[in-house]
């Protein structure tokens, strides 16, 4: 075999070798190529699957987050009905063993007035949904309250103690309604000022008028969102064995009591003149208007005849829908009221209002109750002793 032939054998196996090679090459890469998109598929599969952990877990979280948000909810409202519970405590709606008959069904007939027609007994009166609105249950509890903190004071103190307790005590519950309601806000705001504060003693005397005016107004508690005077006249009982007997033969300095009470009573225009009479005998306050009754010539009144527990009493006629009994507009109504029929001036001016967003609401107590402390003051004299808050921009402040 000749060199050339060698040479030519030689490079056609080696040619062989390096096709072999690359061939085997090929092959490698394309196993490579596979196990890299098997591979490649696999990931796509895990991120995929991560993907949808991620929003199970992130639609996990949310529930887990709403369901914190509803058992919050729930436990909120459950300490709340348990303190409303707690607050409408049915001892402060019993009447006890011996309660005159008349008294008692008259009681009952002006918390249906107030508050629903088909109310079966006091009890109702726990749940909100027995009255007509929130504001109506919010103010019947606060007087309820204020009532036993004067029956516990009547046990030591005189007719002004036991009513500077019971204002004190009507504003303090009120405090302590957005503790018990659900809802955003209370329907219901209330302040007081003391218009003698300060006053020397001979001036009180003098001018003097009711205990108390008490102002009711807004939506929720007076119809068509007006307002309701109620001037009240406290007297505690002389003997703890006549705690029905209640005389208003008492004068003071300028007139007597009644008669300054007549002026005040206009139940067409919205204001009524209430008689109530304090009693360690009694765990109610007994009342009267005299826009029902008239006492008789000796006038002593018969609170077993007459009477009626004065939480409803007041309930009953700050809501009653009758075209025969007014409602002021306005605060400037009802100053204009007060100018031309009342002489005297009240020691408590009190206001019950509606608690609505304070760009919408026609009635705020703050306000209503300096505007009418302003009257007063300016009438005895006092008004260099009024300031303003610049801080705030709902009416004067008292300096004190």
């Amino acid at each position: 075999m000749n060199l050339e032939l060698k040479l030519l054998i030689g490079f056609g196996l080696l040619i062989c070798v390096l096709v072999y090679g690359i061939l085997r090459l090929w092959e490698k890469l394309e196993e490579r190529n596979v196990a890299l998109l098997v591979l490649n598929g696999h990931h796509q599969a895990n991120v995929k699957e991560l993907a949808e952990t991620k929003d199970s877990l992130k639609t996990e979280r949310d529930n887990i987050r709403q369901a914190q948000t509803k058992i919050e909810s729930v436990k909120n409202k459950s300490i709340s009905a348990e303190m409303r519970a707690s607050w409408c405590d049915p001892r402060l709606l019993e009447m006890p063993p011996g309660v005159p008959e008349k008294l008692h069904k008259s009681t009952l007939v002006h918390a249906r007035y107030a508050l629903n027609e088909k109310l079966g007994s006091f009890y109702d009166l726990r749940d909100r949904s027995s009255f007509k609105a929130a504001g109506q249950w919010e103010l019947y509890w606060c007087l309820a309250h204020a009532t036993k903190a004067a029956v516990i004071s009547s046990l030591a103190k005189m007719e002004d103690g036991i009513t500077a307790d019971f204002v004190r005590t009507l504003e303090l519950e009120a405090k302590k309604l957005p503790s018990m309601i659900d809802e955003a806000a209370p329907a219901l705001q209330l302040a007081y000022s003391n218009i003698f504060e300060q006053a020397k003693p001979a001036l009180k005397e003098a001018d003097v008028g009711a205990d108390v005016l008490l102002v009711v107004a807004g939506d929720n508690l007076v119809p068509s969102g007006g307002a309701r005077l109620f001037w009240i006249q406290a007297k505690k009982a002389r003997s703890s064995t006549a705690p029905y007997v209640l005389d208003c033969s008492y004068k003071n300095t300028k007139d007597s009591q009644i008669n300054a009470l007549r002026k005040v009573n206009v139940p067409e225009r919205g204001s009524f003149a209430v008689y109530c009479q304090y009693s360690n005998a009694l765990p109610f306050i007994p009342s009267f208007t005299l826009a029902v009754h008239t006492p008789a010539d000796d006038l002593k009144v018969d609170l077993a005849e007459h009477g009626v527990r004065i939480s409803e009493l007041i309930s009953a006629y700050a809501g009653y829908r009758d075209k025969a009994v007014g409602v002021f507009a306005d605060a400037t109504a009802v100053t204009a009221f007060i100018s031309s029929v009342a002489a005297g001036k009240p020691l408590y001016v009190v206001a019950a209002t509606e608690n609505n967003d304070r760009y919408l609401q026609r009635w705020n107590a703050h306000t209503l109750v300096k505007q009418i402390a302003l009257h007063y003051q300016r009438e005895l004299g006092r008004d260099r002793d009024l300031s303003f808050d610049q801080d705030r921009d709902d009416g004067p402040q008292l300096s004190r």
